[in-house]
């Protein structure tokens, strides 16, 4: 039996679909995954709800089947009708599993990843529950902007305040080589309540992570855990925090 570090303290509402999305890919899985999630019995899931996405999926001749950040939008959306396009459950016998992913009704966003036969599993509760060993807690003295760009003037602000909170990350990070030798798997954001669950994760993401291929001029470049590819990811929204947001790196 696979292990997995992500699920749900207590009662969840549970549902599988034989389907994974990527970005790309995202609207034909919400062809085939709404339908069957609107047939769903059981008591709706808490509100507002922790959402645990385990995805297995084909390695495609890597050693990994790619990490949680290209899949997030696609696995959420999937749960609710505020979406511009894909089937609607309004249409569809039964009923969304979420209203939307406003914050009222989406408080926490897990995915992870294993490599298998594809397949989505979805667990919905109140609390999020992580297994495994927490080896940092770092907290960053600066907000993380949306992701999500509507007009010139907020791209700018949105590139003014990741260049802000790179530099923060960067300073809140001591010795983060070491934390490499001690084989971390999971990334989680604790940050206080902002927007949808999903509109930050690729900063966050890169702020720890870095840019990938990209180079010296991209905004994440430097990122403290750079070329770390965690198999896990989730964020939580926490307004008791006493910083605007603090990683928590899980071996």
């Amino acid at each position: 039996m696979r292990s997995w570090r992500f699920s749900i303290a207590g009662e969840a509402w549970r549902a599988a679909i034989p389907a994974v999305p990527t970005e790309e890919t995202k609207r034909a899985f919400w062809q085939q995954a709404v339908p069957e999630l609107a047939l769903q019995k059981g008591s709706p899931p808490p509100q507002p709800s922790a959402v645990v996405c385990r995805v297995t999926a084909r390695t495609a001749g890597r050693s990994a089947p790619g990490g949680p950040l290209g899949r997030a939008k696609g696995l959420l959306d999937a749960l609710h009708d505020d979406r511009r396009s894909g089937p609607q459950y309004q249409d569809l016998p039964g009923r969304a599993p979420l209203v939307d992913d406003h914050p009222s009704h989406v408080r926490a966003l897990a995915v992870e990843i294993a490599a298998g036969e594809p397949q989505t599993e979805y667990l919905i509760g109140a609390e999020l529950a992580i297994a495994g060993e927490l080896i940092a807690s770092v907290p960053v003295e600066a907000p993380a902007p949306n992701d999500i760009v509507g007009t010139p003037d907020e791209k700018a602000k949105i590139a003014t305040g990741r260049a802000a909170f790179a530099a923060a990350v960067q300073r809140a990070f001591a010795n983060p080589r070491s934390l490499l030798h001690r084989r971390p798997a999971a990334l989680v954001v604790r940050h206080r309540p902002q927007r949808d669950e999903d509109n930050t994760w690729a900063t966050w993401i890169a702020a720890v992570c870095g840019p990938g291929r990209q180079g010296p001029t991209h905004w994440a470049y430097g990122a403290p855990l750079a070329g770390w590819v965690p198999t896990a990811v989730a964020s939580t929204a926490d307004p008791t925090l006493e910083t605007p947001v603090l990683y928590e790196v899980w071996s």
